[in-house]
C-alpha cells in the first residue's frame, strides 16, 4: 500500500494518495513511514496543523529517524514555532553528529530563530564536515553580517557569488 500511495503522489493524485496513507495508519497505527508520508502530503496541501500532528506521530514511532525530525522541524519553522523547530534539529544533529547537512540545517534553524552566534558555529562545523552547497556561504554572510562582522560577511558573500556563478550552465 505504501508503494501505491507513493505512485498516487507521483501521478499528482493527492486525494487518492491521502486515502491510501490514511488506510495504512488505520490498519497499522505504528507504521511510521505512512504517518510521515501523510504528513508530507498534508504539508504540500497547506494543511499545517494536520501535517504537524502526522509528522509528530511519525517521530514518536521512529524516534531515531533524522529524516522525520528534520521534516517536522522545517514545518515548525514554517509555522513560526522556532523553538520547537530548533529542538527537533538539535535532536537530528545529535542522532547523526557527523552529518554535514544536519549541521547546516541546525545552523539555518538557529539563524532563523535569531541565535546568530550559535548559528555561525554550526554552519562553520557543516563546512568542516564537508558541506559543499554554495548556499552555506550566503547564509554565513547573513549571519556574520547580523553579528557585525562585515569583513567575514563580505568574504562569504564573494565566495557564494563565485561558487554560484561557477554552478550555472
Amino acid at each position: 500500500l505504501l508503494d501505491l500511495g507513493r505512485l498516487h503522489v507521483l501521478a499528482g493524485d493527492r486525494t487518492a494518495a491521502e486515502g491510501v496513507f490514511r488506510q495504512i495508519v488505520q490498519r497499522d497505527p505504528l507504521r511510521a513511514e505512512a504517518w510521515y508520508r501523510l504528513g508530507r502530503l498534508l504539508t504540500d496541501g497547506g494543511r499545517m496543523p494536520e501535517a504537524i500532528a502526522s509528522l509528530e506521530k511519525a517521530t514518536q514511532i521512529a524516534p531515531l529517524s533524522t529524516t522525520y525530525h528534520v521534516s517536522l522541524a522545517q514545518l515548525y519553522l514554517r509555522t513560526q514555532r522556532a523553538e520547537d523547530g530548533v529542538r527537533e534539529l538539535r535532536l537530528a544533529r545529535h542522532l547523526n553528529p557527523q552529518d554535514p547537512e544536519g549541521a547546516f540545517n541546525l545552523g539555518l534553524g538557529l539563524a532563523q530563530s535569531g541565535a546568530m552566534a550559535e548559528a555561525a558555529t554550526e554552519l562553520e562545523q557543516a563546512l568542516r564536515l564537508g558541506y559543499k552547497e554554495p548556499v552555506i556561504h550566503q547564509v554565513l554572510a547573513r549571519v556574520y553580517g547580523a553579528l557585525g562582522d562585515t569583513a567575514r560577511a563580505a568574504k562569504e558573500q564573494q565566495l557564494f557569488e563565485s561558487l554560484a556563478a561557477g554552478a550555472r550552465p
